[in-house]
């Protein structure tokens, strides 16, 4: 077997893989955190996974996090920590922390394929941002890759000097 055939087979697996386990069937809402007030108005946010598209599956941040990142600093030394297995590492995206912020989620490693992470929505209520964050992971017979995985998300909202909550919501495929 060729290689461009090899390569063109391993492309069809792992989109038969990705399509089975999308979020197309998700069920099981769960809410682990305090639900947002009736009163909150929505945040404009931008979606940051462009920037971190080497990262979006195989992100260097291997604990569960949830992150309000408002300065350069922390940012220059959590893309190190983003950046490990990368080489050559890419330069730090630019951010002007003046006027924004990155809320950033982070869903830790897992064994396999088929987990995946989305900040949903961001709303501000009684001078505090609430982040809902969805998490998704495969269910019982779903077929994923078998690599290690360590999904993050992230979005770029206005800088302001809230208190940040995260409102977590969990997923399970159906396959």
């Amino acid at each position: 077997m060729s290689t461009g055939s090899r390569a063109r087979r391993a492309a069809l697996a792992l989109a038969f893989v990705t399509a089975a386990c999308s979020d197309n069937g998700a069920q099981g809402d769960v809410t682990t955190a305090p639900d947002v007030p009736a009163n909150a108005s929505t945040v404009a946010s931008t979606p940051f996974d462009q920037t971190l598209a080497l990262f979006v599956s195989y992100s260097g941040l291997s604990a569960r996090q949830r992150l309000a990142i408002r300065d350069g600093a922390s940012w220059s030394a959590l893309w190190t920590t983003l950046s490990t297995d990368v080489s050559p590492r890419p330069a730090v995206p630019a951010v002007d922390f003046s006027r924004d912020m990155i809320l950033l989620a982070a869903m830790g490693e897992h064994r396999s394929g088929g987990f995946g992470i989305a900040i949903e929505r961001v709303q501000l209520a009684d001078g505090q941002l609430y982040v809902t964050v969805r998490e998704t992971s495969p269910g019982a017979g779903c077929m994923t890759t078998q690599a290690i995985t360590r999904p993050l998300t992230a979005v770029l909202v206005p800088r302001g000097d809230y208190d940040v909550r995260f409102v977590e919501r969990s997923t399970t495929s159906k396959c």
